[in-house]
């Protein structure tokens, strides 16, 4: 068996690490015209070398027109013996992995990689065991058929088939799932396309990424191909790249090449390929070029102060090495060690070699960044600048606040832009023709404001403004004044009831609204049994109700709750009425019966003189309609019209010849 103990790549060792199914087995599809290739396969050890020893069986069934299941073939499956593996594990290197999987003494794979030999002393022999064999299986249908985990078979068109997996294995030995898959030819799925292939070039190498989320559920794994002209195009993995990024907050798949000449453009595209060996689509081509690594930092010659807050920065850098750079950034800081913050929002081309940009203080560090094609930074050193400023900021925008039930104001209002704001001052007034009074004995940093206010003011509004600072003490214009309403801490007039009745039909009342000028809602509820029941929310333009859903003998308190505009809540006084006697439903039962091959639907036939009954009929969340109308002396009828797997709602009118008529209540049917 020494011939079966490969060199695998320190690459297939990490890819074959999969993340974890809730399922222990799982069952896959791939359908053409007039064939289906299943796959399946374990989810951990256990499970593969149990069902390597019992084996799997896999049932077909037929759904006819009527969505009933037939069984109609039956296979089991099993993976090669030793003696059968040994010709196929001398022309293939995959078989050979398996085979030394499943039947070696020992589980060893030698690679100069330290990296791989770390790998190997923190897996367990079983773990890699099953890893690398169901890696090989997923890069070649064949194999997988080998090792017992696939099969094809011929499909016929305009059939539907379930297939059904379990390993043949005692409940006593292991406990197994059940896999399963429905296939169709009607609908043969296609692979994606691969989108959104970019390419990035960073320090010496080429790291090209696609999106995760859209190909993980499709591929096991990748080929990838380079071009120099575009046309002509290499594949650069020889073996399949199966992605490694497992954890879910991963986003893109990556894939780093190296290329020999520096200063040129490369083109890439990759294609995906499934576990049954179908490739997709190329993706789109994605372009990159590569550069010359830079050797010289700029050099700041000098910084002026250019009046209104801000500096004009001068540097040198030099011309032949101009074409490697993306362009320039000047950061600037009041402090020398950190704290830089880029000045500008776009990078500035690489032939400029000064500008003007804000301040952010009196005392200012500049740095010149450079940055090549890859993006990687160059600095200058710091340079130091004093600058003095009477210029004030502008006045805050934005303000906005409320008062809650406490009596606490919070105020909001936009940040200023200026670098040089060391705060605001807050003020207010109960009268905005009076003079304001600070809140704040010093600036305040943030742009948000809370203060507690009594609740027991007399005055229904407080003003507000708030004035900006900067940190030469200059003082911006006031804000805009805001209005605040005082918290109401005062109910609204309660409802008066001025009459209620019972009647047959039924509990009829009428008041008399609150008549305070903020009142926002009223409600009427009904208490019974200790539950609490909203029969009607307004405002102010309903002054009578009439209770239909009362019951007869049985009793009921009824209230009006009026709710204002600060959220005060008052009620009037409870009166409790017992509801009349009602006319009763007709009882109506509905249940599916195959021997009857539909709905039976059964009522009671009180003897009275009916006239006809109408049977009301709906579906899937539609509206009840009239469905069918049968003699008054019926005391059943049978709705064939149904289908398996959804749901139906009934309801009768039976009618007499009286003119009277009587409704059942509604019935359910999942079918």
């Amino acid at each position: 068996m020494k011939h079966l103990i490969h060199i695998i790549p320190l690459i297939l060792l990490l890819l074959s690490v999969s993340a974890m199914a809730q399922e222990n087995i799982v069952l896959t599809s791939s359908v053409d015209s007039v064939n289906v290739r299943l796959r399946w396969g374990p989810q951990n050890y256990h499970i593969w070398k149990t069902a390597n020893k019992y084996g799997y069986t896999l049932q077909r069934y037929t759904f006819d027109r009527q969505m009933n299941l037939t069984l109609d073939r039956t296979d089991d499956f099993r993976p090669l013996s030793l003696d059968e593996w040994e010709p196929i594990a001398d022309t293939n290197e995959r078989a050979a992995v398996v085979a030394q999987a499943m039947f070696g003494n020992s589980f060893e794979i030698a690679n100069e990689s330290p990296s791989m030999l770390r790998m190997i002393n923190m897996a367990q022999e079983q773990d890699m065991r099953f890893s690398f064999a169901m890696l090989m299986a997923a890069q070649d249908f064949t194999l997988a058929c080998q090792m017992g985990l696939g099969t094809q078979q011929k499909i016929e068109p305009d059939k539907k088939y379930l297939y059904r997996l379990f390993v043949n294995v005692p409940d006593s030995v292991v406990k197994c799932d059940t896999a399963g898959c429905i296939v169709t030819v009607d609908d043969i799925p296609q692979l994606p396309n691969i989108l959104d292939l970019d390419a990035v070039y960073i320090n010496g190498r080429i790291e090209l990424r696609w999106p995760k989320m859209v190909n993980e559920d499709y591929f096991v794994g990748y080929y990838i191909e380079r071009s120099s002209d575009s046309v002509n195009y290499i594949r650069i993995n020889h073996s399949l790249f199966v992605p490694f990024e497992t954890e879910s907050y991963v986003r893109n798949y990556t894939f780093s090449d190296t290329v020999e000449h520096m200063g040129e453009r490369y083109f890439y595209r990759i294609q995906g390929v499934n576990f049954f060996g179908e490739y997709s689509k190329y993706s789109p081509i994605a372009t990159v070029s590569t550069y010359k690594p830079i050797t010289t930092r700029p050099y700041i010659t000098e910084l002026e102060d250019a009046g209104d807050g801000n500096l004009g920065v001068y540097w040198d850098f030099p011309v032949d090495e101009q074409p490697q750079l993306s362009g320039f950034q000047i950061l600037v800081s009041d402090y020398v060690a950190d704290n830089y913050m880029p000045m500008l929002k776009d990078l500035l081309p690489s032939e400029t070699r000064q500008f003007v940009v804000p301040s952010v203080g009196t005392s200012n560090y500049v740095i010149v960044a450079a940055y090549d094609k890859s993006g990687i930074e160059y600095l200058s050193m710091p340079k130091f600048i004093q600058l003095v400023d009477s210029i004030p900021p502008m006045a805050p925008e934005g303000l906005k606040g409320s008062m809650n039930s406490n009596g606490v104001v919070t105020l909001d209002w936009t940040a200023n832009s200026e670098p040089d704001i060391a705060g605001y001052r807050v003020f207010y007034t109960t009268d905005k023709y009076m003079s304001y009074t600070n809140l704040t004995d010093r600036p305040i940093t943030d742009n948000h404001f809370e203060y507690e206010f009594p609740l027991n003011w007399l005055n229904r509004n407080l003003y507000f403004i708030v004035v900006a600072e900067d940190i030469f003490y200059n003082y911006s214009d006031y804000s805009d004044t805001i209005a605040i309403k005082m918290f109401d801490t005062i109910p609204p007039s309660p409802a008066i009831f001025r009459s209620y009745e019972s009647t047959d039909s039924a509990i009829c009342m009428a008041w008399v609204n609150s008549s305070s000028s903020d009142l926002m809602t009223t409600t009427l509820v009904r208490y019974s049994d200790q539950k609490a029941d909203t029969l009607i929310k307004f405002r102010n333009e309903v002054e009578e109700y009439f209770d239909t859903s009362a019951e007869s003998d049985k009793e009921y308190v009824y209230q009006i709750v009026a709710k204002d505009s600060a959220g005060n809540v008052s009620k009037s006084i409870e009166i409790a009425v017992t509801g009349k006697h009602k006319p009763g439903r007709v009882k109506l039962t509905a249940n599916y019966s195959t021997d009857k091959g539909g709905v039976v639907l059964k009522w009671d036939n009180d003897g009275k003189e009916q006239v006809s009954v109408l049977v009301y009929k709906s579906s899937a969340g539609s509206n009840l309609s009239l469905y069918k109308t049968i003699s008054g002396s019926a005391e059943m009828y049978i709705d064939g019209d149904v289908e398996i797997n959804r749901s139906y709602v009934y309801r009768i009118r039976v009618r007499y010849k009286n003119g009277k008529s009587v409704m059942s209540e509604k019935v359910l049917l999942n079918i």
